[in-house]
């Protein structure tokens, strides 16, 4: 992988990073409001639990690519 793609691929992850950590961080703060505010329904709990999981997915595949790339530049 040439410095430029890697140098590319780094900035994309940081880029995507930040809107996933902002996203995961309103899931979050959803599913742990009091209930006596505005309860959630047991269909809306079980949506932000499904879209909570899909993004931890996308975190965790972030972090595997992320090694790959510092991988990367230690084998140079």
């Amino acid at each position: 992988m040439s410095k430029a793609v890697k140098s590319k691929e780094r900035e994309f992850m940081h880029d995507i990073a930040t809107p996933i950590g902002i996203a995961m961080g309103c899931i979050e703060a959803m599913l742990d409001l009091p209930d006596e505010n505005e309860p959630l329904s047991n269909l809306q709990k079980e949506r932000l639990t499904r879209a909570r999981k899909a993004l931890e997915r996308v975190r965790d595949m972030m972090t595997k690519r992320r090694e790959e790339i510092l991988r990367a530049d230690e084998v140079k």
